[in-house]
């Protein structure tokens, strides 16, 4: 069956592209409904459940697309219908913790007031056996009502977090579904230090209670840190400031495949000019095994700025950005993998030429992982990118 997806803009317009299940290096695309403007996350939490969320191309409006089950040969995606109160926004992030338990979230903007409004959406109706899914409004703090959320991610059905900045303060903000639930679901405003930034970029968890966010400091070089979960069976959940290294500008991806194996990747920056910004090097911290709380600077390539980090297994993970090694304003291509035997040495995989960056990856076993990013020319447009078949 055709397990991979891509979406994104190709030369040629908007796509969702397949894994073709006759030949597994051919990618084709899909058919997507009419109206379909801009998406900017998928989730499939199976091998026939698939979501994906943007923004419709006449008005504007959050839109989520689910995978046909009644689609034979080439995929075909159906709009799904969402709540008419969403209709000046987009939706950024999904996530789910089952087939039947998905939640959206984003943004409503509106022109007149010039206001922004975090939405969160859940999945009423799964079922496609009577009509395409049916999405509702989920309840959300008033005081975080005009933030906005920049990652999503759901360790179980009952439990969600979503990351980003809130609207009445600009500092961080962390929501998380309320306990016990709710119909429709509420979402709560977690506990988060004082001074968190008003950046929180990416979440994610080897469990319910096991859970990091990233920090990217507002205008304050070298400070980023990473919050971790420390009571997430009080109401409102509570995180802490993690001991990090120092010297980091930007980490803006993070992966835990298990407990005590955690990945974060970003940059510092050699000389913080206006024009002319280049990385110093390629940051991956990974979380000490002795303590939960406590994360140690990686060996990696310098020249490098990573944007996305993601694992097969504690062993086996990719961290994928760009390098500005051939000048300045000049973008290649990088992936960096772990050393075998090691989790702290990294080192730089060969990709081919025309790679501008790779922008994150997938590892759907073992045997394939995948990285979607863009060509170093306009001619080449969107890359998907292939690890070799075993042997």
């Amino acid at each position: 069956p055709i397990v991979c997806f891509a979406v994104g803009l190709t030369s040629t317009g908007l796509e969702i592209l397949s894994l073709s299940s006759t030949a597994p290096a051919t990618w084709v695309s899909d058919t997507l409904p009419p109206g379909t403007g801009y998406l900017d996350g998928i989730a499939c939490p199976s091998t026939t459940t698939c979501y994906a969320v943007g923004t419709g191309a006449y008005d504007g409006a959050g839109m989520i697309l689910s995978l046909s089950p009644r689609s034979s040969g080439t995929p075909t995606w159906v709009d799904d219908t969402v709540p008419s109160a969403d209709a000046n926004g987009f939706l950024s992030a999904i996530a789910c913790g089952s087939p039947t338990s998905c939640y959206a979230t984003g943004l409503d903007y509106s022109q007149y007031t010039a206001s922004t409004s975090v939405i969160a959406l859940s999945l009423s109706s799964p079922s496609q056996v009577s009509g395409t899914p049916t999405w509702v409004d989920d309840t959300v703090p008033s005081a975080d009502a005009s933030g906005f959320v920049e990652a999503l991610t759901c360790p179980s059905p009952a439990a969600c977090y979503a990351s980003g900045t809130a609207g009445d303060s600009g500092n961080g903000m962390i929501l998380s579904l309320a306990f016990p639930p709710t119909s429709p679901p509420t979402w709560v405003a977690d506990t988060v230090p004082n001074n968190t930034s008003a950046l929180l970029p990416a979440v994610s968890c080897s469990g319910v209670g096991t859970c990091y966010v990233t920090e990217t400091p507002d205008g304050v070089a070298g400070s980023t840190t990473i919050l971790s979960l420390a009571s997430p069976a009080t109401s409102p959940p509570t995180w802490v400031a993690d001991t990090v290294p120092s010297g980091a500008d930007s980490l803006g991806a993070i992966t835990c495949v298990s407990r005590g194996d955690c990945y974060a990747v970003g940059y510092g920056y050699r000389t913080r000019r206006v024009v002319g910004i280049g990385p110093a090097g390629g940051l991956i911290w990974s979380l000490s095994h002795s303590s939960p709380t406590r994360w140690s600077r990686d060996s990696a390539p310098s020249g490098v700025a990573l944007l996305g980090v993601r694992c097969a297994s504690a062993t086996l993970c990719y961290a994928t950005g760009y390098s500005l090694s051939s000048g300045p304003s000049v973008y290649s291509g990088a992936i960096l993998s772990l050393v075998h035997g090691t989790s702290t040495r990294w080192s730089s995989d060969s990709i081919p030429a025309a790679t501008g960056f790779a922008l994150q990856a997938v590892c759907p076993s073992r045997a394939l992982c995948l990285a979607i990013g863009a060509g170093s020319t306009a001619s080449v447009g969107a890359l998907v990118l292939a690890t070799p078949p075993p042997g």
